[in-house]
């Protein structure tokens, strides 16, 4: 008799303040194969870093997401991301335990970390490495209250969420895999810009600044007269090239950046300064909708004096959706791919990892 597995074939749901993504996929010998991906936008206001605050608003949004799907949805079982503003997480190292103290022991351990009373909190953690001593485990911590929300929402459009993680691991996993190089990875998005450090295969660090991409375009629309459709399409087109509109807008938005590039050297030093053992990040890798726009990459390579290396993960184009799933696609639905990828990691009935 075959287990159900709640797992099999979820997909992954991404949402920020202004869109919603979703994509259903599992890795294949020819590549990723896509099974289904939508987006749709949200007006301003509906989410605000997160949290819903127009229940009505973000409930329609969420039905046009599964009903004008590209594919077909095959479960009712979701993958979401929490924004890093409202999660935690921490590696540690504890001294192996039998298995009936662990789950007090590590609630323990989570209090001495984070700076939130577990009240108010999801903790759920993962067992990295473990010998006869010592235990390396990953600790994070949800917004209990956003979390709930977000239940409720998909349980009232017929979905059900098994997995909630932070935006980076999901990033990770689509963009790094197994990789072990110290990376930063830099998610340029339309209201924050994210960032995370990822050494040995963790991510050890992460930090959000409200650096975002949806003020440069208002920024473009308001000094050049411009709709913000038509203001968008120029900071992606343009960007930071000054060989492009004779450097126009890259006039306008780079003195917009230096609060981004002082944000990133500070979390660099901050990592090499407090992380035992912390290897020097070798390369960047970008992603985001902002990371489309022309010229970045060459700006902050130069400006950080780091190599940026964009691993676009392999889509099976063979299949009917893989061909629609282009490049610029990998880039801006990174989160919601790396979520729908997490449903191959996991076993029958552990839901939401271990709690405790």
């Amino acid at each position: 008799m075959k287990i159900f597995n709640p797992f099999d074939r979820a997909h992954g749901v991404d949402i920020s303040d202004f869109m919603m993504r979703l994509v259903e996929a599992r890795t294949t010998k020819k590549g990723i194969e896509i099974f289904a991906f939508h987006e749709v936008p949200i007006d301003p206001g509906i989410i605000q870093e997160g949290e819903i605050k127009n229940y009505a608003k973000a409930k329609e949004q969420l039905e046009r997401l599964y009903k004008k799907i590209n594919g077909r949805v095959n479960s009712p079982f979701a993958i979401v991301a929490v924004p890093e503003r409202k999660t935690f997480t921490k590696v540690v190292q504890m001294d192996a335990l039998p298995p009936a103290e662990l789950a007090e022991a590590i609630r323990w351990e989570a209090e001495q970390h984070f700076p939130v009373s577990l009240e108010e909190m999801y903790l759920t953690w993962s067992l990295l490495q473990t010998s006869e001593k010592k235990h390396t485990i990953l600790l994070s911590a949800t917004d209990k209250s956003l979390l709930e929300q977000y239940i409720e929402l998909f349980a009232d459009v017929q979905k059900h969420i098994i997995i909630a993680e932070p935006e980076s691991f999901a990033i990770q996993r689509a963009l790094l895999g197994q990789s072990t190089i110290p990376t930063l990875i830099i998610d340029l998005g339309a209201s924050k810009t994210s960032l995370a450090i990822v050494s040995r295969g963790i991510v050890q660090y992460t930090s959000t600044i409200s650096f975002s991409g949806r003020e440069l375009t208002l920024l473009i629309a308001k000094e050049l007269n411009l709709k913000e459709e038509q203001a968008e399409r120029a900071k992606t087109l343009f960007g930071l090239n000054p060989k492009k509109s004779k450097g126009v807008v890259r006039d306008l938005l780079i003195d917009k950046f230096s609060p981004l590039v002082q944000h990133i050297n500070e979390v660099l030093q901050y990592y090499q300064t407090n992380f035992d053992q912390s290897q020097p990040i070798q390369k960047i890798v970008l992603c985001g909708g902002g990371s489309q726009m022309e010229g970045i990459h060459t700006f902050l390579s130069e400006t950080l004096r780091l190599e940026i290396n964009n691993p676009i993960p392999l889509i099976n184009k063979n299949k009917k959706m893989g061909s629609k799933f282009t490049e610029k696609k990998v880039l801006s639905f990174t989160t919601a791919l790396g979520l729908a990828l997490r449903s191959e990691l996991q076993k029958p009935f552990q839901m939401l990892s271990k709690t405790v």
